[in-house]
């Protein structure tokens, strides 16, 4: 491999720093110094495996955006139709309306509130947050 010199940041002819010849034309700058921590393949598995943790605060948002939703529109349907009419000729479209917003935004409720719940234990349960204080007390125990 060569390094070829190339202009510095300044453009000026003297300042320059050593590059990587990777194949071609491309070349890589070489970084700096920088302390790094080893990982094993599970651990590298752990930190990519977030997306549990994600989900289930997906489902909580989505959950409460449905609850607010039905809230909506059971607030509509309750203040806007006369009820006394709809009863008085039989007009159980309406009730219908009622109760199936009443369990859509009760369900989205409790579904919201149990992923709320999961989504707060698991960084605290999950063997993502152990790898990651192992490695956070690693950097903390041998600092730059």
């Amino acid at each position: 491999m060569s390094t070829p010199r190339v202009p510095g940041p300044q453009g000026e002819p003297g300042q320059s720093e050593p590059m990587v010849t990777v194949g071609g034309a491309l070349a890589v700058p070489t970084k700096p110094a920088e302390l790094a921590y080893a990982l094993t393949r599970d651990e590298f598995d752990l930190l990519c495996e977030t997306e549990t943790i994600n989900e289930d605060k997906r489902w909580r948002d989505i959950s409460i955006a449905f609850f607010a939703a039905a809230a909506a529109g059971l607030l509509g349907l309750l203040g806007g139709v006369d009820w006394d009419q709809a009863f008085a000729t039989k007009h159980w479209n309406p009730l219908i309306y009622t109760l199936v917003l009443g369990v859509l935004a009760a369900t989205s409720l409790v579904i919201s509130i149990i992923q709320g719940i999961k989504a707060r234990r698991k960084p605290i349960s999950s063997g993502y947050s152990r790898v990651k204080v192992r490695i956070r007390t690693h950097y903390e125990q041998h600092p730059r």
